[in-house]
Protein backbone atom coordinates (compact mmCIF):
# COMPACT_ATOMS: atom_id res chain seq x y z
CA UNK A 1 0.00 0.00 0.00
CA UNK A 2 0.75 3.12 -0.92
CA UNK A 3 2.78 5.23 1.69
CA UNK A 4 1.78 9.02 2.62
CA UNK A 5 4.64 11.64 3.05
CA UNK A 6 6.47 10.79 6.33
CA UNK A 7 5.83 14.45 7.24
CA UNK A 8 1.88 14.15 7.25
CA UNK A 9 0.52 14.03 10.69
CA UNK A 10 -2.07 11.31 11.82
CA UNK A 11 -5.22 11.66 10.17
CA UNK A 12 -7.70 11.28 7.20
CA UNK A 13 -6.43 11.59 3.57
CA UNK A 14 -7.73 10.30 0.48
CA UNK A 15 -7.06 6.84 -0.05
CA UNK A 16 -4.15 6.37 -2.15
CA UNK A 17 -5.66 3.02 -4.03
CA UNK A 18 -8.32 5.97 -5.35
CA UNK A 19 -11.22 3.93 -3.95
CA UNK A 20 -13.93 6.82 -2.75
CA UNK A 21 -13.43 7.17 0.73
CA UNK A 22 -11.27 8.77 3.13
CA UNK A 23 -8.26 6.76 4.76
CA UNK A 24 -6.95 6.57 7.75
CA UNK A 25 -2.95 7.23 8.01
CA UNK A 26 -1.38 6.67 11.56
CA UNK A 27 1.74 9.30 11.03
CA UNK A 28 3.89 6.01 9.95
CA UNK A 29 1.19 3.82 7.46
CA UNK A 30 -1.66 3.66 6.39
CA UNK A 31 -4.47 1.77 8.13
CA UNK A 32 -7.59 -0.25 6.98
CA UNK A 33 -10.41 2.03 8.41
CA UNK A 34 -11.85 4.19 6.08
CA UNK A 35 -14.99 6.75 5.97
CA UNK A 36 -16.59 7.56 3.36
CA UNK A 37 -15.97 11.09 1.22
CA UNK A 38 -18.05 13.66 1.93
CA UNK A 39 -20.17 14.88 -0.46
CA UNK A 40 -19.42 17.84 -2.04
CA UNK A 41 -21.64 20.64 -1.77
CA UNK A 42 -24.12 20.77 -4.19
CA UNK A 43 -23.99 23.83 -6.77
CA UNK A 44 -26.11 26.50 -6.04
CA UNK A 45 -27.45 28.97 -9.21
CA UNK A 46 -26.43 32.01 -9.23
CA UNK A 47 -29.05 34.54 -8.42
CA UNK A 48 -30.55 35.92 -11.53
CA UNK A 49 -31.57 39.78 -11.54
CA UNK A 50 -35.02 41.01 -12.89
CA UNK A 51 -35.95 40.45 -16.17
CA UNK A 52 -34.45 42.72 -19.05
CA UNK A 53 -36.99 41.97 -21.49
CA UNK A 54 -40.88 41.18 -21.25
CA UNK A 55 -40.37 38.69 -23.82
CA UNK A 56 -41.48 35.51 -23.81
CA UNK A 57 -44.27 36.01 -21.71
CA UNK A 58 -44.15 33.43 -18.26
CA UNK A 59 -47.49 32.03 -19.49
CA UNK A 60 -48.90 32.73 -22.79
CA UNK A 61 -52.20 34.71 -22.35
CA UNK A 62 -55.49 33.42 -23.26
CA UNK A 63 -56.78 36.48 -24.99
CA UNK A 64 -58.20 34.90 -27.86
CA UNK A 65 -62.25 35.47 -26.52
CA UNK A 66 -61.55 38.71 -25.11
CA UNK A 67 -59.34 39.93 -28.43
CA UNK A 68 -62.17 38.75 -30.86
CA UNK A 69 -64.57 40.45 -28.26
CA UNK A 70 -62.75 43.70 -28.27
CA UNK A 71 -62.36 43.64 -32.31
CA UNK A 72 -66.06 43.16 -33.22
CA UNK A 73 -67.17 45.61 -30.75
CA UNK A 74 -64.41 48.41 -31.62
CA UNK A 75 -66.08 47.49 -35.78
CA UNK A 76 -69.43 48.40 -34.78
CA UNK A 77 -68.82 51.06 -32.74
CA UNK A 78 -66.69 52.89 -36.15
CA UNK A 79 -69.26 51.99 -38.25
CA UNK A 80 -72.12 53.29 -35.40
CA UNK A 81 -70.99 56.86 -34.85
CA UNK A 82 -71.00 57.95 -38.43
CA UNK A 83 -74.24 56.78 -39.26
CA UNK A 84 -76.03 58.11 -35.68
CA UNK A 85 -74.54 61.49 -36.53
CA UNK A 86 -75.23 61.48 -39.93
CA UNK A 87 -78.59 60.46 -39.21
CA UNK A 88 -79.10 63.33 -36.61
CA UNK A 89 -77.65 65.75 -39.54
CA UNK A 90 -79.94 64.33 -42.04
CA UNK A 91 -82.86 65.09 -39.83
CA UNK A 92 -81.90 68.72 -39.59
CA UNK A 93 -82.29 68.81 -43.63
CA UNK A 94 -85.00 67.07 -45.31
CA UNK A 95 -85.12 63.66 -44.00
CA UNK A 96 -87.28 61.00 -45.37
CA UNK A 97 -90.43 60.21 -43.52
CA UNK A 98 -88.98 56.74 -41.42
CA UNK A 99 -86.16 59.09 -39.84
CA UNK A 100 -88.61 60.84 -37.67
CA UNK A 101 -86.34 62.39 -34.22
CA UNK A 102 -87.33 58.99 -32.42
CA UNK A 103 -85.20 57.15 -34.92
CA UNK A 104 -82.11 59.31 -35.00
CA UNK A 105 -82.03 59.08 -31.18
CA UNK A 106 -82.34 55.34 -31.08
CA UNK A 107 -79.24 55.05 -33.64
CA UNK A 108 -77.58 57.76 -31.57
CA UNK A 109 -77.98 56.18 -28.15
CA UNK A 110 -76.83 52.97 -29.90
CA UNK A 111 -73.81 54.34 -31.10
CA UNK A 112 -73.10 55.50 -28.21
CA UNK A 113 -73.24 52.44 -26.31
CA UNK A 114 -71.46 50.42 -28.36
CA UNK A 115 -68.72 53.01 -28.02
CA UNK A 116 -68.81 52.73 -24.60
CA UNK A 117 -69.09 48.89 -25.06
CA UNK A 118 -66.09 48.46 -27.35
CA UNK A 119 -64.29 51.00 -24.26
CA UNK A 120 -65.03 48.61 -21.77
CA UNK A 121 -63.89 45.80 -23.24
CA UNK A 122 -60.47 47.41 -24.85
CA UNK A 123 -59.07 48.47 -21.51
CA UNK A 124 -59.74 44.67 -20.19
CA UNK A 125 -57.99 43.65 -23.30
CA UNK A 126 -54.94 45.97 -22.73
CA UNK A 127 -55.04 45.41 -19.03
CA UNK A 128 -54.80 41.30 -19.40
CA UNK A 129 -52.02 41.94 -21.91
CA UNK A 130 -49.79 44.06 -19.82
CA UNK A 131 -50.24 41.65 -16.81
CA UNK A 132 -49.16 39.02 -19.08
CA UNK A 133 -45.40 40.24 -19.07
CA UNK A 134 -43.21 39.51 -15.92
CA UNK A 135 -42.78 42.52 -13.00
CA UNK A 136 -41.33 45.47 -14.19
CA UNK A 137 -40.61 45.09 -18.17
CA UNK A 138 -43.53 47.53 -18.90
CA UNK A 139 -42.98 51.10 -18.11
CA UNK A 140 -46.43 51.47 -16.65
CA UNK A 141 -48.34 48.64 -14.22
CA UNK A 142 -51.27 46.54 -16.28
CA UNK A 143 -53.77 49.39 -14.09
CA UNK A 144 -51.99 52.16 -15.53
CA UNK A 145 -52.62 50.96 -19.47
CA UNK A 146 -56.04 50.25 -18.24
CA UNK A 147 -56.96 54.02 -16.64
CA UNK A 148 -54.65 55.86 -18.54
CA UNK A 149 -57.76 55.90 -20.89
CA UNK A 150 -59.66 58.25 -18.07
CA UNK A 151 -57.27 60.29 -16.75
CA UNK A 152 -58.30 63.70 -17.90
CA UNK A 153 -55.69 65.55 -19.99
CA UNK A 154 -53.65 63.01 -19.66
CA UNK A 155 -55.43 60.40 -21.81
CA UNK A 156 -53.95 62.93 -24.83
CA UNK A 157 -50.88 60.85 -25.41
CA UNK A 158 -50.56 58.16 -22.41
CA UNK A 159 -52.22 55.46 -23.36
CA UNK A 160 -50.24 55.74 -27.18
CA UNK A 161 -47.13 55.31 -24.79
CA UNK A 162 -48.58 52.28 -22.84
CA UNK A 163 -49.32 51.00 -26.80
CA UNK A 164 -46.03 51.44 -28.14
CA UNK A 165 -44.50 49.72 -24.80
CA UNK A 166 -46.44 47.17 -26.08
CA UNK A 167 -44.81 46.32 -29.03
CA UNK A 168 -41.37 47.09 -28.14
CA UNK A 169 -41.88 44.40 -25.44
CA UNK A 170 -43.76 41.63 -28.36
CA UNK A 171 -41.74 43.12 -31.57
CA UNK A 172 -38.80 45.28 -30.33
CA UNK A 173 -40.28 48.62 -32.55
CA UNK A 174 -43.16 50.27 -32.77
CA UNK A 175 -44.75 50.31 -36.00
CA UNK A 176 -44.88 52.62 -38.33
CA UNK A 177 -49.00 52.81 -39.00
CA UNK A 178 -49.07 53.28 -34.90
CA UNK A 179 -49.09 57.09 -35.23
CA UNK A 180 -51.40 56.98 -37.89
CA UNK A 181 -54.04 55.52 -35.51
CA UNK A 182 -53.57 57.36 -32.91
CA UNK A 183 -53.78 60.47 -35.00
CA UNK A 184 -56.73 59.72 -36.63
CA UNK A 185 -57.80 58.49 -32.85
CA UNK A 186 -57.63 62.26 -31.54
CA UNK A 187 -58.62 63.63 -34.27
CA UNK A 188 -61.98 61.75 -34.49
CA UNK A 189 -62.47 62.28 -31.27
CA UNK A 190 -62.11 66.35 -30.41
CA UNK A 191 -64.23 66.68 -33.60
CA UNK A 192 -66.78 64.45 -32.70
CA UNK A 193 -66.89 66.33 -28.89
CA UNK A 194 -66.89 69.48 -30.93
CA UNK A 195 -69.80 68.99 -33.02
CA UNK A 196 -71.82 67.64 -30.00
CA UNK A 197 -71.29 70.55 -28.18
CA UNK A 198 -72.48 72.64 -31.58
CA UNK A 199 -75.63 70.58 -31.90
CA UNK A 200 -77.20 72.08 -28.97
CA UNK A 201 -77.26 75.40 -30.67
CA UNK A 202 -77.03 73.90 -34.17
CA UNK A 203 -79.07 71.49 -35.56
CA UNK A 204 -77.46 70.59 -38.53
CA UNK A 205 -74.18 72.24 -38.20
CA UNK A 206 -73.02 70.54 -34.66
CA UNK A 207 -74.65 66.80 -36.23
CA UNK A 208 -73.04 67.31 -39.42
CA UNK A 209 -69.72 68.24 -37.84
CA UNK A 210 -69.64 65.25 -35.48
CA UNK A 211 -70.36 63.00 -38.51
CA UNK A 212 -67.27 64.47 -40.04
CA UNK A 213 -65.16 63.72 -36.81
CA UNK A 214 -66.74 60.33 -36.47
CA UNK A 215 -65.57 59.69 -40.34
CA UNK A 216 -61.69 59.80 -38.78
CA UNK A 217 -62.81 57.11 -36.20
CA UNK A 218 -64.31 54.70 -38.35
CA UNK A 219 -60.56 55.48 -40.27
CA UNK A 220 -58.76 54.85 -36.98
CA UNK A 221 -60.99 51.52 -36.83
CA UNK A 222 -59.27 48.94 -39.02
CA UNK A 223 -55.80 50.04 -37.82
CA UNK A 224 -57.48 49.27 -33.83
CA UNK A 225 -58.35 45.85 -35.32
CA UNK A 226 -54.82 45.02 -36.41
CA UNK A 227 -53.42 45.97 -33.37
CA UNK A 228 -55.58 44.07 -31.39
CA UNK A 229 -55.40 40.85 -33.40
CA UNK A 230 -50.90 41.71 -33.73
CA UNK A 231 -50.31 42.09 -30.31
CA UNK A 232 -51.98 39.32 -28.95
CA UNK A 233 -51.03 36.84 -31.39
CA UNK A 234 -47.29 37.88 -30.75
CA UNK A 235 -47.90 38.09 -26.42
CA UNK A 236 -49.19 33.92 -26.62
CA UNK A 237 -46.05 33.42 -28.56
CA UNK A 238 -46.20 33.53 -32.43
CA UNK A 239 -43.67 36.11 -33.76
CA UNK A 240 -44.02 37.76 -37.22
CA UNK A 241 -41.91 39.21 -39.07
CA UNK A 242 -43.85 41.80 -40.77
CA UNK A 243 -42.03 44.86 -42.49
CA UNK A 244 -45.29 46.78 -41.91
Amino acid sequence: MTQAPQQAPAGWYPSPDGAPVQRWWDGTMWTNATVPDEPAPPHEPEPQGPPTSGWPAPVAPRLGPLAISTQVFVALAGVGMPLAWGARAWRGAEPPEWLTEDVALALTGAASGLLLVAGLFWMLWQYRLAHSFPPGTTRRSPGWHAGSWLVPVALWWLPYGNVADLFRLTTGRRPGWLPVWWGLWLTGGLVVGLGGVLSVSSPVMGPSVAAVGSLALTAATPLAWRMVGKLTRQTGGKREQDPS
